[in-house]
Formats: C-alpha cells, sequence, structure tokens
C-alpha cells in the first residue's frame, strides 16, 4: 500500500522522480512475494535432517518405526516469522540429534487430509511417536521451541541401551563376547550413564558392542593408558590395539567416528547364517505359516521377540481361510516388523488360556499380548475379517487401543508336549558358505583372490 504520487509530490513530483519511486515500489513489492514464496517453499530444504512426510510414505517412515524408535514431527500450514523462528530451532535439533530420533515435518497446506487423519487441528504441533504401545502425544510450543524440553521427553522413550558396565572381573568376558562386534568403550566421570553414550548404544545397537568404565577403575585405565577423562576408545578385535577418539565429546562427532567401523564382519554373517539354517530343522515353527505357542516355541514366537503378540485363540488349529486372513494382515502390515503371530490351543493350553477370561462360547478370538515389563493385553472385540482386524491396527497405531493390565510377574506355565524325534542333522541340506576378501593385488585379476 504505498502510493507512489503522494510519495512524488513530497519529493518534488517531477515525473522523472515518480518514475524512479514507482520502479522503487515495483521492486519493493516484488522483494515481499519473493520473501514469503521462500517462508512457504523453503522451510526445509533437500539437505535437511529434517525430512517430509505425506500420505504415501506415513506408514513407513512412522508407523513401521515404531518398534525401537522414537520419531516426531513438525505439523505447520501457514508459515510465518513464528512458525519460521521454530523451524529454525527445529532443524538444529535434528543436526545435534539425528540417528537418535526419526525427525519429520508435515506442511499441512499441503497434506490436509493426513492432518485431518491424524486430528492435527491446531498449527504448528510437535507430535512424538514413541515406540509401541506407548501412544503419541503432543509437546506445547510457545513462541519458541523448546529444544531442551523436547530431548528431554523424547529420550525417555528410547529404549534401554545394551550398555555393560566394566571392571576389572567382567573386563575379559566383555571383549571374548559378541567376536563379530566392534568394541566402544566410554571412560567417565559420570555417576550415571550419559546420554551420549545410550545415544551411540542406541544408534549401534545391532553392530557394536558399548561399554562404559568408571575414572575409579584405575586397573583398567592403567591398562588402556588413560590419562584424560571423559575418554572414547574402539578396538576392532581383541587382538587389536585400541584406536583413540580425539573429537568433541559429542553424539554427531562420535557417530562420524564410528560410522566406518559399524559394520558387521563378513564370518559373523556366515556363521549366523548357518545357524538360522541349523534353527529351522531344530524348530519347526520357525518357518511356518503359523506357528502353534507351545511351551518349547514360546521364546521364538513370541517372549523374547520384543513385539507385540498376535495370537489366534481357539480349540483346533485354524483353517486355511483363517491362515490366509492373518497372512494378509502380515504382508500388509511387514514393514513394520513390530508384529509376531500364532495360534493358541485353548483345549490343551487351559492355564494360559484362562489368562484371558474369554468364555469358550467366545471362540475364536484374537488377542494382541504386551510381553514387557508391564504385561498388557487388548481383545480383539470385532469379527476376524481383515477389515476388522486393520481397524484394531489403527486403534493401537494412533494411540487409541486400550489395553489392559495382566497382574502376573509371568505368564502361565504351557504344558509339556511330548517329546518329537529330533533331525539328524548329518542328513540335511544345510548349506556351507565361503565369503572371500580380496588383497588389493588381485584387484585387476579375474580369478579367486588369493585370500581364498
Amino acid at each position: 500500500g504505498i502510493n507512489a504520487e503522494y510519495m512524488g509530490n513530497i519529493y518534488g513530483g517531477s515525473d522523472e522522480c515518480n518514475h524512479i519511486i514507482m520502479k522503487g515500489c515495483l521492486l519493493l513489492g516484488i522483494s515481499i512475494l519473493f520473501i514469503n514464496f521462500a517462508l512457504c517453499e523453503d522451510l526445509f530444504t533437500l539437505r535437511s535432517n529434517v525430512s517430509p512426510i505425506n500420505s504415501k510414505n506415513f506408514q513407513k517412515q512412522i508407523n513401521a518405526q515404531r518398534i525401537r524408535e522414537v520419531s516426531m514431527i513438525l505439523f505447520f500450514k501457514d508459515v510465518d516469522a513464528r512458525v519460521l523462528a521454530i523451524a529454525r530451532k527445529y532443524e538444529e535439533f535434528a543436526n545435534e540429534y539425528k540417528g537418535v530420533f526419526k525427525i519429520f515435518f508435515v506442511d499441512c497446506a499441503k497434506e490436509g487430509p493426513l492432518c485431518k487423519t491424524h486430528k492435527v487441528e491446531t498449527f504448528p504441533l510437535m507430535r512424538v511417536y514413541p515406540p509401541l504401545p506407548a501412544p503419541s502425544f503432543d509437546l506445547p510450543i510457545g513462541d519458541v521451541l523448546d529444544t531442551k524440553k523436547l530431548l528431554e521427553e523424547a529420550s525417555g522413550y528410547i529404549p534401554k541401551p545394551e550398555i555393560e558396565i566394566l571392571t576389572p572381573s567382567n573386563l575379559n568376558v566383555y571383549f571374548e563376547s559378541k567376536v563379530d562386534k566392534p568394541k566402544v568403550v566410554l571412560f567417565t566421570k559420570h555417576k550415571g550413564i550419559p546420554f551420549v553414550l545410550k545415544a551411540i548404544a542406541h544408534t549401534y545397537y545391532d553392530t557394536m558392542h558399548v561399554g562404559l568404565v568408571r575414572d575409579t577403575e584405575e586397573e583398567i585405565l592403567k591398562k588402556f593408558k588413560i590419562t584424560a577423562i571423559p575418554s572414547l576408545i574402539m578396538v576392532r578385535r581383541k587382538s587389536e590395539k585400541p584406536i583413540f577418539y580425539k573429537g568433541e565429546m559429542n553424539y554427531n562427532s562420535i557417530f562420524d567416528f564410528l560410522n566406518p567401523y559399524s559394520e558387521k564382519f563378513i564370518f559373523g554373517d556366515a556363521k549366523k547364517k548357518m545357524k538360522e539354517e541349523e534353527q529351522k530343522l531344530l524348530k519347526p515353527w520357525l518357518s511356518e505359516e503359523l506357528p502353534e505357542l507351545t511351551r518349547d516355541s514360546a521364546d521364538d514366537v513370541c517372549y523374547k521377540l520384543g513385539k507385540l503378540c498376535v495370537i489366534y485363540i481357539a480349540k483346533a488349529e485354524p483353517n486355511s481361510s483363517t491362515k490366509s486372513t492373518i497372512q494378509k494382515i502380515k504382508n500388509k502390515y511387514a514393514l513394520d516388523n513390530k508384529f509376531t503371530y500364532m495360534w493358541l490351543n485353548a483345549a490343551l493350553e487351559k492355564n494360559f488360556f484362562n489368562m484371558f477370561h474369554i468364555e469358550e462360547s467366545e471362540l475364536p478370538k484374537l488377542v494382541v499380548l504386551n510381553v514387557g515389563s508391564i504385561k498388557r493385553m487388548l481383545i480383539h472385540s470385532r469379527s476376524i475379517t481383515q477389515p476388522d482386524i486393520e481397524k484394531t491396527y489403527d486403534s493401537i497405531y494412533n494411540g487409541d487401543a486400550r489395553f489392559t493390565r495382566i497382574n502376573l510377574k509371568s505368564f502361565p506355565e504351557l504344558i509339556e508336549r511330548e517329546n518329537k524325534p529330533k533331525p539328524d542333522l548329518q542328513q540335511s541340506s544345510l548349506t556351507c558358505l565361503l565369503y572371500t576378501s580380496p588383497s588389493p593385488r588381485d584387484a585387476t585379476l579375474s580369478r579367486m583372490p588369493s585370500s581364498a
């Protein structure tokens, strides 16, 4: 709303002056439009550590990660100076904690149906998605995003990391165990476990073995020639000298230092593969479409997997139609990797069946069982059809499902079944795998590597 004619009259009123002022007003208007466009389009760049979420990737990037990851989404609609300031703080947070959390944004101006589905009605909104069965929750946002509060709330849901507290009595056991994983050891004055080590253990949970040494363990400090606290070392193999980390004690720097060493050793993978093949012969339920929950199979199909156990309860083995329905559910949610499936013989496993407080006349039934330290169950109240089962799954994902606490320290004993003869592994068709690593001189030769 700049009046060029009025401005021209103030500064002399000549045609030349008016022309210059009109050009200036035009450039100013274009600049304002450009700034507004930039605010809308470049809130997060393609190189940002804050990734976009839309209706097509929500299932894969959010729901499928809720077995052990903590994700968060910034929902916004109209971009103004406040949203821009919040976005900058959010990006700083993402730059510091990429890998610890899954960090995303949703532009509700473009993804209206998605925001409506997830009941996002106020903007901007920060929503945190912890591992299931914990429900998602919203974090209030003022004029500025409180990243300290965001870290405090979100980090509380990171699964308890596997960190060994090392002393002279267990040091050798630590380095001799899990030989297929490099060892990462932090020497610290911290009385608890520093967040940075929890974050590293969470990020590299399946590729590295993490340990902690207190500064009071003088014997270990002397053994590794530690002169400064905190210090961090990485040992690829017990026979090798430790590699000392020399950077700053923050997550990003340590992550970059460890990342080149994070891949599993090939020998460990080959050994694991052969063990899996052998186990399939000794434990047939590992390869069954819908295994039965028994004393022998319970650990492998439910108890030790850290997943939600979906149990079809009936007096007899499910028919092909039921197995087909459950298989369709398995396929649809396979990427999530948070459910495991089985059936329970209510006629045989009466003690276990009675735990659910279901009448025999109500069978068959579908139950979702949380086998964590606090045991909970969710009884599927609808029909055992794909559409109705999906409704129950949706309630779990949305945090609307009401799990009932099971007031037991341990589950009822499953009965002892008749022992079946074990397969003869010598007559089996186990595959022997040979992995080789070519030496540099073999790079240009078309023959078996010398290391073979």
